[in-house]
């Protein structure tokens, strides 16, 4: 038996009991037909993704902030690209009738295509959300002070904060994606929770018992009631690299995730969710761990190996994320969670050498776009997608001040950092986590070009514009198709400079051919091969002799003479023994007559006529 008197009341549940009707976390969950997670095709190479029409008209907007060409063209290839849409207040599920700056809004536009596109949400309203972080606490709390705001320190069950995630968030999200069911949808399930139980549990706001229960029931209340949805393929978060990329803290979460016993219903696990750790190349499977294989005494380290943060060198596998999805995987695995997948937020890791401190993660001054949207990853069985799961432009947090010189609400320190965008004086202050930061996208798009150098060595290559989504789209509507990423850069102009090489090549090629046939052709030449063509091109009539004393001839053209002089006397011969071949067949042509008054034939004189002339001349 458990205690389920915090849960939803709707339907069956009544609260209480052995919770074998109910729809919550702590209890029992009816198996569900459809719920084999796991076993589900990867959501993300559907044919179209989403995109916000919303989105795209802050990138219009911030056009006008930008007199720079290269900038406004990266901005314009940005309007057609997919990312997340945050679900991270109550407020976001639903809204005014055609809105699509909401859950249903949304879904309600994707329905109307003939096929319609993938939507991913981030489920991101747990109680106590976001305990070790000041800027993006959530609006459900615990304990609530009495000005409204949360007291994460205050010691409970967190039953009042549980009832209402349940009740006024999951409840009616899962009542709206019941609705559109013919829409796929990605839910990326609530950023930041499970790795704050696995390394902030000496913070008060972490460590206490009521956020410790509000973490682990108010997740498994979602995967529970968001999996029965038919449509839905669910990713739990799983931080990054530079927070469990150690075998310690990667191992306690496979182990809390395998406790919490849902990842039955999960797709996979979400990685670097609206962080900047670079995406890396991958190591081989057997160079696990990686503090062994990459500090060999083996001369340069290979590319996998490149660690802008120092973290091989204490004993992490998180220098990247793949390398961190990989040994992150392998433990998942150990812990009975079979076939694990990641989609991985690239949003903003095109440069990895920009942060002085990188436990930064706060509007990052000098980050620049990763890679777009694509289900061609490098590790296709693991990785099912890179995608934007933060939205380039989305504020982090915000300054100690806002623009308009009020303090901010949510001011973290972090945000106030010399890495991070609008620390420094006279550069534009950040909004509110969520909100639009024009100048944090100026500089992402800006980046994705200047920066090109570093992203080529790391192959962090943006692919072209992926083209609109044409099936009976209406002008509100936003889909985009995945593309696969082209070459790098570093092959494009491999490909450019042979094309630019070629032309010389040839002739160089042609040149050589001309120099080495030049022997070849006086070879033949000497040795009479030639002899008819040349006897021909020079003796246009009969009698003409160049003669051996013509001046300035050497010796080679004394000889060639003498040559030519026997060739003429050749064709004398030849001559003499055409006219009198002539004259045997105008003969047989008489004789021909003759016959033909006694019924023989003997025709074709004139075939063999023109067939002996032929022989002769040959």
């Amino acid at each position: 038996m458990c205690d389920c008197s915090w849960a939803s009341t709707s339907g069956a549940c009544s609260g209480g009991g052995d919770g074998s009707e109910c729809w919550y976390t702590c209890c029992r969950v009816p198996a569900t037909p459809g719920n084999g997670f796991t076993m589900r095709s990867n959501p993300f190479k559907h044919d179209a993704f989403y995109v916000n029409p919303t989105y795209r008209q802050h990138i219009r907007s911030t056009k006008e902030h930008s007199d720079d060409p290269v900038i406004q063209a990266a901005l314009e290839s940005l309007i057609d690209v997919p990312s997340a849409y945050w679900l991270d207040t109550k407020e976001r599920l639903s809204g005014a009738a055609g809105s699509t700056d909401n859950l249903e809004g949304i879904l309600a536009d994707a329905a109307s295509h003939l096929t319609p596109p993938l939507c991913v949400f981030i489920v991101y309203d747990l109680p106590n959300r976001d305990c070790k972080a000041l800027a993006s606490n959530g609006q459900i709390c615990c304990t609530y002070h009495a000005d409204g705001t949360c007291d994460y320190e205050a010691v409970g069950d967190c039953k009042i904060g549980l009832a209402e995630y349940a009740s006024e968030y999951i409840d009616p999200m899962r009542a709206i994606l019941e609705r559109y069911t013919q829409v796929p949808v990605a839910l990326i399930i609530e950023p930041d929770s499970l790795p704050n139980l696995v390394t902030n549990q000496a913070d008060p706001r972490c460590g206490n018992p009521a956020t410790n229960k509000a973490y682990r029931e108010g997740v498994k209340y979602a995967v529970n009631a968001l999996s029965s949805v038919s449509s839905v393929s669910l990713y739990l978060d799983a931080a990054h690299g530079g927070w469990l990329g150690w075998p310690v803290q990667a191992g306690k979460f496979a182990r809390l995730v395998a406790e919490l016993g849902v990842h039955s219903k999960l797709r996979g696990y979400s990685a670097n969710v609206a962080n900047y750790q670079p995406l890396g190349s991958a190591c081989p499977p057997e160079s696990f761990p990686l503090h062994q294989h990459c500090n060999q005494d083996q001369g340069e380290a290979p590319p996998c190996c490149r660690d802008m943060c120092k973290l091989i060198e204490t004993t992490s596998d998180g220098n990247n994320e793949l390398n961190y999805v990989q040994m992150l995987a392998n433990h998942l695995r150990a812990s009975g969670v079979t076939a694990p997948h990641f989609v991985i937020d690239t949003g903003r890791n095109g440069v990895d050498d920009m942060r002085e401190d990188c436990s930064n993660w706060c509007n990052i001054r000098g980050a620049g776009l990763g890679l777009w949207p694509t289900a061609d990853t490098a590790l296709p069985d693991l990785v099912d997608a890179y995608f934007w799961l933060k939205t380039p432009g989305e504020s982090d947090g915000c300054t100690s001040h806002l623009a308009d010189g009020s303090a901010c609400g949510r001011y973290d320190g972090f945000c106030g950092s010399t890495d991070s965008l609008g620390s420094r004086a006279g550069e534009p202050r950040a909004p509110e986590a969520g909100q639009w930061f024009t100048e944090q996208v100026l500089q992402l798009a800006s980046h994705e070009h200047i920066r090109s150098q570093t992203r080529v060595a790391l192959g962090l290559v943006r692919p072209p514009k992926p083209p609109p989504y044409t099936q009976s789209m209406a002008p509100m509507h936003s889909t985009t198709r995945l593309q696969s990423p082209p070459p790098p850069p570093a092959q494009q102009s491999l490909a450019s400079a042979n094309a630019g090489l070629a032309a010389p090549f040839l002739l160089l090629m042609l040149l050589l051919l001309t120099v080495m046939a030049i022997p070849v052709l006086w070879l033949l030449w000497s040795r009479g091969e030639c002899r008819r063509f040349r006897g021909l091109r020079l003796l246009p009539g009969d009698g003409m002799d160049l003669g051996p004393d013509t001046p300035g001839l050497s010796s080679a053209t004394e000889l060639e003479s003498a040559e030519l002089a026997v060739a003429q006397a050749e064709l004398r011969v030849k001559r003499a023994e055409l006219q009198a071949a002539r004259a045997r067949v105008a003969a047989q042509e008489s004789s021909d007559a003759a016959a033909a008054s006694h019924g023989a034939t003997f025709g074709g004189s004139a075939r063999e006529q023109a067939s002996m002339e032929a022989e002769i001349l040959d």
